[in-house]
Formats: structure tokens, sequence, C-alpha cells
């Protein structure tokens, strides 16, 4: 039976399936546009369709409808997915796993070479003119934002925020990785008081090392959401399959998305997000005295869950979180299918 990361390989070949589609009908129901694609067939996206036709005939149909359902409403925020020029196609790409490593959500990306558009940095700020281009996160059925470890070796403000933990966190984490190295070989299951002597140190630990170099870097709450969403505005396509319905959210921090056409203005306007970057950290603690569980509230609207646990069935020295969004200050809007 396909697991989670399977199941999102496989809503990511629906949704690039769905874009020439839905630009058709876009473009009949509109009587106006240009539909000229071409597909990279490289070996990330033989990996989604792979996934894909792995799954059975059931959900393949309920993954069709849901990107349908998305890419329509991508539709009427970016023209220009279907407005341009005969020798200008819409370059559509599946994007390597190793780019959410480097700072790249986004799944898929969408590409026109000869279409220029402004474009404003992560770090700069800085406004450049470059090929016009958006991208989607995918996700079936599930809501976490990324799942980053925490390890006996693994520096995570250094992976996170690009300085290294201190001393005091490497200090703060030996018992409870001494503990967890007493029992290697054995089962998660097995371990006995892993909430006090593993989750509870852990969790602590992360607490007061965020605590401590926000006090040292003043940028540390704007650092902590480029981690989370990456470095390029882009939309997220969550589907709902108990619902069936289809979110589409905004991360427009930057201003790059949205951006009219020559001839067409977007059907739906959004707002840049760039006035709502985190400045301060407004708490951060146990989420409701829970031994596993990290709250972070920024301001601006940017709040966040983080639940820590082991991702394997054996003990080893390294636990990974599931970070979710508790409230962002992103435009969603939802559709049924």
């Amino acid at each position: 039976m396909p697991n989670q990361a399977q199941n999102g390989y496989a809503f990511e070949y629906a949704i690039i399936e769905s874009i020439p589609f839905m630009i058709q009908d876009w473009i009949s129901r509109n009587n106006k546009g240009l539909c000229n694609i071409k597909l990279v067939d490289d070996d990330a996206y033989r990996n989604t369709q792979e996934k894909f036709y792995s799954t059975s005939s059931d959900l393949q149909s309920k993954m069709r409808l849901a990107a349908k359902a998305g890419v329509k409403k991508i539709l009427d925020m970016e023209p220009r997915m279907v407005f341009t020029q005969e020798d200008d196609p819409l370059i559509i790409s599946s994007s390597p796993a190793s780019n959410g490593i480097e700072g790249d959500v986004r799944d898929i990306v969408m590409i026109r070479q000869l279409s220029q558009s402004r474009h404003r940095g992560s770090q700069s700020g800085k406004t450049k003119i470059r090929p016009w281009e958006i991208g989607i996160s995918a996700k079936w059925n599930n809501d976490v934002i990324k799942n980053p470890r925490l390890a006996e070796h693994l520096d995570f403000c250094q992976s996170w925020f690009g300085f290294p933990c201190s001393d005091d966190y490497w200090q703060d984490l030996f018992q409870p990785m001494n503990y967890i190295r007493g029992h290697l070989g054995r089962n998660w299951s097995e371990l006995p008081r892993k909430k006090e002597l593993v989750y509870l140190p852990m969790t602590t630990a992360f607490i007061n090392e965020v605590t401590r170099q926000s006090h040292t870097h003043s940028n540390l709450p704007e650092l902590l959401v480029n981690y989370l969403i990456g470095r390029f505005d882009f939309y997220k396509m969550i589907a709902k399959r108990d619902q069936r319905i289809t979110a589409v959210q905004v991360f427009n921090l930057r201003g790059n998305l949205n951006q009219p056409d020559s001839t067409q203005t977007p059907l739906i306007r959004i707002n840049s997000q760039a006035n709502q970057r985190p400045t301060r950290i407004v708490y951060i603690g146990h989420y409701r005295e829970r031994e596993a569980w990290v709250e972070i509230i920024l301001d601006n609207g940017w709040q966040f869950t983080l639940r820590l646990h082991n991702a394997e069935t054996r003990i080893i020295p390294s636990l990974k979180f599931d970070i979710r969004f508790a409230g962002s200050p992103v435009n969603t809007w939802s559709e049924n299918w």
C-alpha cells in the first residue's frame, strides 16, 4: 500500500497531467488565450508518474479531480499560464527531492523563457528582471510543512538559520542522547519513560536554543519562516480527500506571484505579503504542556506547532519534527471536487 510520501509524488503527477487540460478548459470558457506547453520528461517526472500509476484506479480518479480543482483556481491568479506568444511555451518540470533541502519547497515549476517579469530575491530584497516562473507545492491529505530532525550530531541552527548551535545546546542534548545510546538496537515502543527522558529534554533544549539565538540574531524570525517555506514564492495545493476539497494557499512574501500579462490582468488579485514578514518571537514554549510538542508564535500572524516523534521502529539517536501552521497571514482559497 502506498505511503504518504508516495501519495504525495502521485498527486504531483496528477497536477502536472491536469495543467494542459485545465488551460484548454480556461481558454474554451473565456474564448481567449493559448495552450502551448512543453513537459520536461526527466527522472524526477518519471518518478512521479510511476508513483501515480502504482496507486489504485479509484485513488487516481480522486487525485485527478483534486488537481483540476486546484489548477483551475491558480489559472485565475496567473494569466501568464495562458497568455503568451507561440514561440514561448509553458515549460513544466518536476523538481527533484533534493531541492527541498536547498531551500526550494516547490514540487512543480512552470517557466516561460521569453516572458520577462520582476523577481524579488529572498535575501537581498532587490528586484531583478528574469524569465517568468511560478511553482506549486503538492500535498495529498497532508498539511505538514516540513520534517526536520534533531539528532546527536546534527546542527539544526546551521541547517535552519545559517549559524551554529551554541555549546549550551549540545550540553542540554547530551543527557537524552546518552539515554538513547544506552538502548540502541531495541524498538522505540520498548523504551521506558521516553516522554520524560527523551521528548521533554530534547524539546526543552530546542526551545532554549531558539530563545538564546533570537537574543543575538534579531532576524531569526524571518530566517525561520524562510527555512520553513523556502526561498521562492509559490502556491501550496492541499487536497483533503475526506472533505473532497482542494485548498490553495498563496505564499507571496516577495511579490513575485499574480503578475499580469500585457493583455490580461489576473481574475483574482492577491496581495504581496512583503509587509507581513515576522520580526519578533511573541512566544515559544511547550504546546499545551505536552512533552513532545512545541509552539512558536511570531508577530504578523505567523504561528507553528512542532511535534517531535521517532520516525523509525528501531531506536536511533535521531528524532523528527512534524511542523504545521497553526496560523499564517497567507491567502487561502478552497475548491470542491
